[in-house]
């Protein structure tokens, strides 16, 4: 009861002529008027030991956290004036959870009227019932009066809970608070929900998020610092985000080293990774093309332009991968659709499971939109990623969730019929290994008949699975056609690790010796479940790993013999794939091209097949 001295002026009730003066501002008990001051407001709002408080003083006052335990509860509405910079001037109004928002002598057309966001603190640790029915009541009263209000809901004192009872409360709270709105009638309002601790970096990344909100100069300022870090060229007319249509996209990034080849002069299939700033695309390139740690991409910096990387690991894999900033404006009237999707065989959005993925969606309609209308032939597959710290069911509710909204975004631009392909992945396990694979597969013509001669192989030597293999990236560009169990495909990726780091250690003849991968390598693991993992070079990138039963393996002649005539088979596809672009060249230099013979590939497999030998 510290307002003034009227005692009919008490927490809870706001007289319409109350001058709202004097107000504690960092306890210094400023007497400006609230009407006079016309900075932008962001009002901290919650029950009574949510954290409110804490908050305010461990961002805004450096106050250290354990001082905030001393803190007592906050009786009066506590006014802070921010002037850090020219930029970031507003205030933030700490209120009292005690206070009733709604009596009929609350003045919520000032409250609310000049507020830019409204940061609602719910305890994580406690029954947040109570707190989601002030949440509702407050968005409700506040959105009648102040319909461009930014709401946020911090989900506070997280640091006390694992990483399934965080996810899982984000989840529910998220769930109940949209239902809550929608009875209400408000189900076009939209909440943010940030995770947060005054214990780490998190409540200061959320605040950054509701500062930026407020900031009009915000476009300006990310146009400014990506035009600083851009380095496309020494043009200065050509930056992040404007690409004029006689642009040569050169020089791009490759690898660090700065190749200049011009895009449009290389006719390689592209892949092209999008998606919304720090939602993992660098971090995947690295992890499955690069073997980088998963621990190490902590530290890689933000993508800040295009990076174009060539993948020449075998003759059969040999395509681009493009990674693009997430900030990049793909739909700027000056960007060259056309000679990006144009050329493109696939394209890879990544979603981070983690985070609220509405923006991710609505970037993904736009895109595939743009992308379909200059290129019908491109495959889409969205990768669900960073789901490492998720739950298997919050997993699957994650899936189902986006691939419904996806879909129906889609059908909404009448784009239904466009197929979207989903897939989990993670860059600390092998289902981003797994994923890559399915859409590199989709870009070899040649994978029908690879696949052909696997199923032929298998069904002569008694072996139940057969992978073929890129030994750089662990991919598997061919398999049978029997299901793939993930399992089995982590036993067969263990393996090329083990042959790889076995033949650096012993298998170097030359020090000069840069690849130890030969027509030498090969290995056999026996496991205690009495299943044989089959390893075999098929020439210097590819490798055969096969899964088959003990007793299937006695006949190892058999089996050995019929591997020679599927290298053998595969280098006859190779050679035919050779001619028949050997033909396309000589048909752009000369009017009187090589005719192809017709059905050289299915001489191929039947060739195979009759030199098979059955396994008995």
């Amino acid at each position: 009861m510290s307002y003034q001295d009227d005692p009919s002026c008490y927490v809870g009730s706001f007289p319409k002529d109350f001058s709202y003066g004097p107000f504690e501002q960092n306890g210094d008990g400023d007497n400006t008027s609230l009407q006079e001051d016309h900075k932008p407001r962001i009002l901290l709002m919650g029950l009574r030991r949510s954290g409110k408080s804490s908050i305010q003083k461990v961002v805004f006052h450096k106050m250290s956290p354990n001082e905030t335990l001393f803190l007592e509860s906050t009786n009066k509405i506590v006014k802070d004036d921010i002037n850090n910079s020219s930029f970031v001037q507003f205030q933030i109004w700490d209120f009292p959870g005690q206070i009733d928002f709604f009596d009929a002598t609350f003045d919520s057309d000032t409250i609310f009227g000049g507020c830019g966001a409204l940061v609602f603190v719910i305890d994580a640790q406690d029954d947040y019932q109570d707190a989601l029915d002030k949440l509702q009541l407050t968005v409700t009263k506040a959105y009648r009066v102040n319909s461009n209000i930014k709401f946020e809901v911090f989900i506070h004192k997280v640091d006390g809970l694992n990483d399934d009872y965080k996810m899982e409360s984000q989840r529910d709270i998220h769930h109940r608070a949209t239902e809550d709105l929608a009875e209400a009638g408000l189900e076009h309002v939209h909440l943010s929900f940030h995770l947060t601790s005054i214990y780490d970096h998190s409540i200061f990344e959320a605040f950054s998020k509701v500062v930026q909100k407020l900031i009009p100069q915000l476009p300006t300022l990310e146009n400014l610092l990506n035009i600083l870090i851009s380095s496309y060229q020494d043009d200065p007319s050509c930056y992040v985000g404007s690409f004029p249509k006689d642009f040569s996209y050169g020089p791009f990034e490759q690898n660090g080293d700065g190749d200049n080849t011009s895009l449009q002069e290389d006719h390689k299939p592209r892949i092209l990774l999008m998606g919304l700033r720090r939602s993992g695309k660098s971090s995947i390139q690295k992890v499955v093309f690069h073997k980088m740690s998963p621990n190490e991409t902590l530290f890689l910096e933000s993508t800040n332009k295009i990076v174009k990387d060539d993948i020449n690991n075998s003759s059969f894999v040999q395509f681009q991968i493009w990674d693009f900033p997430g900030q990049i404006d793909f739909f700027d009237a000056t960007f060259d659709s056309d000679t990006i999707f144009g050329g493109c065989g696939a394209l890879v959005f990544v979603i981070d499971a983690q985070d609220d993925y509405q923006d991710a969606l609505d970037k993904l309609q736009l895109t595939v939109t743009k992308a379909y209308r200059v290129n019908s032939n491109i495959k889409f597959e969205v990768f669900i990623h960073k789901v490492d710290g998720l739950n298997d069911d919050y997993k699957m509710e994650s899936q189902r969730d986006i691939h419904h909204r996806a879909t129906e975004d889609l059908a909404e631009a009448g784009l239904e019929h466009v197929h979207l392909s989903f897939h989990l992945t993670s860059i600390y396990d092998h289902s981003i290994f797994e994923a890559f694979s399915k859409v590199v597969q989709k870009l070899i013509p040649q994978l029908p008949t690879l696949e052909n001669l696997l199923n032929i192989l298998i069904s002569n030597s008694g072996i139940e699975k057969a992978f073929l293999f890129d030994v750089v990236s662990k991919i598997y560009i061919a398999t049978d056609s029997s299901p793939v169990d993930m399992q089995s495909y982590e036993l067969c990726c263990d393996m090329i690790d083990v042959v790889i780091d076995i033949s650096c250690i012993y298998g170097m003849v030359d020090e000069t010796e840069v690849n130890t991968f030969n027509s030498q390598s090969s290995s056999l693991i026996k496991l205690n479940n009495g299943t044989v993992l089959y390893l075999r070079e098929v020439n210097k990138f590819l490798a055969l790993v096969c899964i088959l039963r003990e007793e299937n393996f006695q006949k190892q002649g058999v089996i050995d013999y019929n591997f020679l005539c599927f290298r053998d088979a595969i280098t006859q596809v190779f050679e035919l794939r050779n001619k028949c672009q050997n033909v396309i060249t000589s048909r752009a230099t000369s009017d009187t091209p090589e005719p192809i013979t017709n059905g050289a590939a299915d001489s191929t497999e039947s060739a195979s097949d009759r030199s098979q030998t059955h396994l008995p």
